[in-house]
């Protein structure tokens, strides 16, 4: 009788998920930004722990950008009192499509830290664009 207990306990867990949830990410819970001078713009959350860094974040094509954005390369970077950089980690963020229907993707990462950051900045790198095909 114990075996079909943990079967149904197994599968109600495999039905229902036993990660926790993905939280949505929204820009009024995103405190930095910034606007990178090729269309883009970037806001991100911090979160520190005793041995990572997770950054969480939105990257938005802006409308006036005349061909849409196929990927972006991001880079988290954590910096010291004299903004020297000590630890970075990338990313690459890409775009489902090229109809520029869907501009804003998410983003996650995780930094370890060396220590001696005392605030971090998300910088686009790259960006590659969908071809206009003419």
């Amino acid at each position: 009788m114990r075996f079909p207990l943990v079967l149904s306990t197994m599968l109600v867990l495999a039905v229902t998920g036993c990660a926790s949830p993905r939280v949505t990410l929204s820009p009024p819970d995103l405190p930095f930004s910034k606007q990178d001078p090729r269309g883009l713009d970037v806001r991100w959350r911090v979160a520190r722990g005793s041995d990572r860094v997770l950054v969480d974040g939105l990257v938005t094509e802006a409308p006036e950008t005349p061909v849409p954005v196929k990927e972006a390369m991001l880079e988290v970077r954590g910096l010291d009192s004299q903004d020297k950089v000590v630890s970075w980690t990338w990313s690459v963020v890409y775009w489902s499509d090229d109809s520029g229907a869907d501009r804003t993707q998410p983003f996650h990462m995780r930094l370890h830290p060396v220590g001696t950051e005392t605030h971090f900045d998300v910088v686009v790198t790259s960006i590659d664009y969908y071809d206009w095909g003419g």
